[in-house]
C-alpha cells in the first residue's frame, strides 16, 4: 500500500486560558470584603499628609461599574479607588494576558480568584511590571512583610512560579504536525503548539486524519491537551490514497489586557486599574 503525505494543520486561537496552576492555601483571611488578598496599612510616599496612614490592599479589588464583571488591579498606589471605570482601552502584555487568562483550582481565572495568596501574587506581580509608583508598591510590600508574616513564603513562592509561567508566553504561537507513514503504519509527531521555542501544557487539541488512515482505535479524530513536550499519534494505513493530518489547539490567551484609565490622572489622584481583557472570555 502507498500513501503520501502531505502536511495541513490548523491552530485556532478562541482566547480563554484554560490551564491550571496550583493554589497555595494560606491560613490567612482575606483583606477589606470588596478585596481579595490582603490589607495593609502603611506612611504613603505619595500622600501629601505626612504621617497619616494609607490604607491598601495586596490583591485584586472588586467587580465595579465600568470593569466588565471582573476584578481588577490597580497600578497607581497611593492614589484613590475611583469605584466607577469610565475609560477602558487594551493594552499589549502577552505575559501579563497570560497570568489574567490562567485559571486557578476552583476553574476561576486568576483574576477572579477567591484564593488571598493567588490573588496577592498576582496583584504583586503586576503592580511590579506596570505600577506609576514603584516606592508606594516597595513601601505597600514592607508593610505587607511586616503585618502578615506567615503569608510572605506562601505569596512569594507563588509570583515565582507565577514568573516561570508567564515567561513562556510571547503572544505568538506556532504549530507544524509531522506525518510519517511506512507501510500498513504511520505517527503523526510535533502535535501541540509552541509560543517561541516553549511548548505550552493544558489547552485543547483535536487531531482529524483525512485519507485512507486511522488512529489505533479506528477513528480518524482524536482530542486531548497539549503538553510541554511535542505529542505523538501512532496509526494505521487502510488503503491506497493521500493521507493529511490537521490539528487545532483552542482556548490561547491573547496578547493584550484591559487598561482602565483614571479620568484627570493624575490630577484626580484617582487609581489606573487593569483587569483581563474581555473580549478574550468570550
Amino acid at each position: 500500500m502507498k500513501a503520501t503525505q502531505p502536511r495541513r494543520w490548523v491552530a485556532g486561537m478562541v482566547c480563554v486560558g484554560l490551564a491550571t496552576l496550583g493554589v497555595v492555601n494560606a491560613p490567612i483571611a482575606s483583606a477589606e470584603p470588596y478585596s481579595v488578598g490582603f490589607s495593609v496599612s502603611y506612611d504613603s510616599a505619595t500622600d501629601p499628609k505626612i504621617g497619616v496612614d494609607t490604607k491598601a490592599t495586596i490583591g485584586t479589588l472588586d467587580v465595579r461599574p465600568g470593569s466588565d464583571g471582573n476584578r481588577v488591579i490597580c497600578i497607581s498606589s497611593g492614589f484613590n479607588d475611583p469605584k466607577t471605570l469610565t475609560e477602558a482601552g487594551d493594552r499589549e502584555d502577552p505575559q501579563l494576558a497570560a497570568l489574567f487568562h490562567l485559571k486557578d483550582e476552583e476553574g476561576k481565572t486568576l483574576i477572579n480568584t477567591s484564593d488571598p495568596v493567588t490573588a496577592a501574587a498576582l496583584a504583586e506581580w503586576t503592580k511590579r511590571r506596570l505600577d506609576d509608583h514603584p516606592a508606594e508598591v516597595d513601601l505597600a510590600w514592607q508593610a505587607f512583610k511586616e503585618q502578615h508574616p506567615d503569608a510572605v513564603a506562601p505569596v512569594e513562592a507563588k509570583i515565582a512560579a507565577l514568573g516561570e509561567y508567564a515567561s513562556k508566553y510571547t503572544g505568538n504561537y506556532t504549530a507544524d504536525p509531522a506525518l510519517k507513514l511506512s507501510g500498513t503504519s504511520g505517527s503523526v509527531s510535533s502535535l501541540g503548539v509552541k509560543s517561541g521555542a516553549n511548548w505550552l501544557a493544558g489547552y485543547d487539541l483535536s487531531v482529524t486524519l483525512s485519507g485512507p488512515a486511522t488512529f489505533e482505535n479506528g477513528s480518524t479524530a482524536w482530542r486531548g491537551k497539549t503538553t510541554d513536550s511535542p505529542s505523538n499519534l501512532p496509526i494505521k494505513i487502510t488503503g491506497l490514497g493521500e493521507v493529511t493530518v490537521s490539528q487545532k489547539v483552542t482556548d490561547l490567551p491573547g496578547k493584550s489586557y484591559r487598561f482602565y484609565g483614571a479620568s484627570d490622572f493624575p490630577a484626580s489622584r484617582l487609581q489606573n486599574m487593569v483587569s483581563v481583557n474581555p473580549s478574550s472570555l468570550e
